[in-house]
């Protein structure tokens, strides 16, 4: 698989060394770009948000990790629809994923599925996640120059940009992978090392 454009000495900035990102790594490096990853914290730390939300209100944690959320984006070529807890936990409870985007996610209403009290609840889990995710201590920032990449696994790292100027120009374009084709990409760059090396 070749990218669709060319990467040979493009910056390109990892961030999340989990399975995605040192597989986009791996990938990126093979065609050419100089590579800069970041993981801060260990993979039990990865997820930290979460887990001080688990520990400053588990009641919180709790219903965010089991209210199913629909998200939702559609445009004129795409259509996207997904129904799932914020928080996913694997069956022994470690944090694996964090859903939060406000632009795409679908208000929750009382009805069939639930009561006008866990709608209730399930809001005041949603504010006090949100007030957690914009404390300073817990993020990362960097400027990104012209021409670099910023690469991150959507439900690992969650990310937003601060304010601009509205002078000048400013073009950012995203990119979206799923993980079974980085999977893939990363296997077959194994495979070649193995057989080259």
């Amino acid at each position: 698989m070749r990218p669709g454009y060319d990467l040979a000495g493009k910056r390109v900035l990892v961030v999340g060394l989990a399975r995605t990102g040192v597989a986009v790594s791996l990938f990126a490096a093979a065609y050419g770009a100089t590579v800069t990853a970041t993981d801060e914290k260990p993979e039990s730390a990865l997820g930290e948000t979460a887990a001080r939300l688990r520990a400053e209100d588990p009641a919180a944690f709790g219903i965010l990790a089991r209210t199913p959320v629909t998200f939702a984006y559609s445009d004129a070529t795409a259509e996207l629809r997904a129904s799932k807890p914020m928080i996913g936990v694997d069956p022994r409870g470690r944090i694996r994923e964090v859903r939060f985007n406000h632009r795409s996610m679908q208000p929750l209403r009382p009805g069939r599925d639930r009561t006008v009290e866990e709608t209730v609840a399930f809001y005041a889990a949603y504010r006090a996640f949100a007030e957690m995710v914009t404390r300073p201590d817990l993020m990362l920032t960097f400027r990104l120059a012209p021409g670099d990449c910023a690469v991150f696994d959507n439900t690992r790292i969650l990310h937003a940009r601060t304010g601009f100027a509205a002078t000048g120009q400013r073009h950012l374009q995203g990119c979206y992978a799923d993980l079974d084709g980085v999977a893939s990409t990363m296997a077959v760059l194994r495979r070649k090392r193995r057989e080259t090396g």
